[in-house]
């Protein structure tokens, strides 16, 4: 049974398409050698404060290819296997290492923005101390462009079926409700970073199709080439047809995502201030955001600098009476 089970995924494996496998081949090798050196997994996670303030950039590489446990990235590979694939059998080999390339910059960029943002515009430092770890942030990334290209209903998780364009949104929320451990954030900047992928915010960032052609002809790509499975790059691939094809443009984009976000905070406020002089008074409004936070900020003083990280006994003290002591870090896997 063993070895007809083996045999499966060794057939499975050689029939995945060279980007795909090089990914799931990378992450399975770096877990492997994670538990026979026993690394500290703290190490290597995405932690905005210390890449921020202690300057460990290397965390924003190795956060993608560590996991936290063999459930995890059992997971996070099968999904890689099914999604990276599909999309790398439509946009060819080397385009699509690009965009994985990309991905990871630009995903940690925007988890790292909005968890500073929070922090200085809200006083919500928690995703600052967060430590994030995990391949799936990329994923979503890959699955908004996957749905793009591949148009159609989809189930979340055989219960109801979602248009394809708002799947990574509705499997966000579910996964989110069902298991709360998992880092919203870090799926929330792959949707986004895939989202401005598409509509070719990061063109700019991409080489042409030609110069994957030319890179394709070298002499030291000739073993890659070779491969059945390798998929050659095509003058206009899937992506830019599709997008060519569709009546939103990046301007567009832009414009309905600030139309909706102002229609979704009128809303939100309303209904608060609503319950609020329903209970209160008439009398009772909801302040404007320039004098309310939704936060409380970590309590600051003459001897303490914005930023500067400290040890926890650093603060021993002074927290305000009803403020919880903090725990030294919040977990979260991608």
């Amino acid at each position: 049974m063993n070895s007809m089970s083996n045999n499966r995924l060794t057939e499975a494996l050689t029939h995945l398409p060279p980007t795909t496998l090089g990914v799931i081949i990378v992450c399975a090798s770096i877990h492997a050698i994670q538990n026979i050196l026993g690394w500290n997994l703290q190490l290597f996670t995405m932690c905005p404060r210390l890449i921020l303030f202690t300057h460990e950039y290397y965390r924003v590489f190795t956060a993608v290819f560590f996991h936290a446990n063999l459930m995890h990235i059992g997971m996070n590979m099968l999904s890689t296997a099914a999604i990276s694939s599909a999309l790398e059998k439509q946009l060819g080999t080397l385009r699509l290492l690009f965009s994985i390339w990309w991905a990871i910059l630009l995903t940690s960029a925007i988890y790292i923005l909005i968890a500073y943002a929070a922090y200085v515009f809200f006083g919500y430092d928690s995703w600052m101390y967060q430590h994030a770890v995990g391949y799936s942030g990329i994923i979503f990334h890959l699955s908004v462009l996957e749905s793009r290209l591949h148009p159609g209903p989809r189930s979340v998780f055989g219960i109801f079926s979602v248009p394809a364009s708002v799947y990574p949104w509705v499997l966000l929320l579910v996964l989110q409700l069902i298991m709360p451990n998992l880092s919203f954030l870090g799926h929330l900047a792959g949707i986004l970073t895939g989202t401005l992928e598409f509509y070719g915010v990061f063109d700019v960032l991409f080489v042409g199709d030609s110069f994957l052609v030319y890179l394709e002809s070298f002499s030291m790509m000739r073993k890659l080439v070779a491969l059945d499975t390798f998929v050659g790059t095509t003058q206009g691939n899937g992506l830019l047809r599709l997008r060519a094809e569709s009546s939103l443009s990046a301007s567009f984009l832009f414009h309905s995502v600030r139309k909706a976000v102002c229609v979704v905070s009128k809303f939100a406020k309303d209904i608060l201030e609503t319950i609020l002089i329903c209970i209160c008074g008439r009398n009772c409004r909801i302040p404007d955001s320039s004098s309310f936070r939704f936060w409380k900020k970590r309590r600051t003083g003459n001897d303490i600098e914005c930023g500067v990280i400290r040890p926890p006994e650093f603060y021993d003290g002074m927290l305000d009476d009803d403020e919880e002591e903090r725990e030294p870090f919040a977990s979260r896997i991608v």
